[in-house]
């Protein structure tokens, strides 16, 4: 089993991650600001994608709209963390601590998916190959 096949788990994984890091966030600033949430909407869509994707007819699709939505995760946690880092994060620090949280399992999770991507397209040529000879 490569791993292609187990990214629908993987993509569960890190919605259940990205979620639990949303929820901390929420109840670190003390359900004041609800813009802390941001990771459980990257993280619900990934997880439901993930769910989707467990449907082998629908794999493909769902797993090349997870990874779209990690890469968005991804640039939208990074950027506003390197923005928060420039401008200072005096009081800030679990917002900070969040968006930089959420990048790095974005990142992460992108990761897996282009490898997995990778992994996909040899199989199918490796198998075209073999149905060639």
């Amino acid at each position: 089993m490569n791993i292609f096949n187990r990214m629908p788990v993987i993509s569960i994984i890190f919605g259940i991650l990205l979620n639990i890091v949303g929820v901390v966030a929420y109840v670190l600033t003390d359900m004041q600001h609800k813009t802390a949430l941001i990771p459980c909407v990257f993280g619900l869509l990934i997880l439901v994608c993930g769910v989707i994707a467990r449907t082998p007819a629908h794999l493909k699709h769902a797993m090349h709209a997870a990874a779209m939505i990690g890469l968005l995760g991804l640039v939208a946690g990074g950027g506003r963390f390197v923005m928060g880092l420039i401008k200072g994060a005096q009081g800030k620090e679990a917002a900070l601590a969040a968006t930089g949280t959420m990048a790095l399992l974005c990142g992460l999770y992108v990761f897996c998916c282009v490898k997995s991507f990778i992994a996909a397209k040899k199989a199918r040529l490796a198998a075209e190959a073999a149905a060639g000879n």
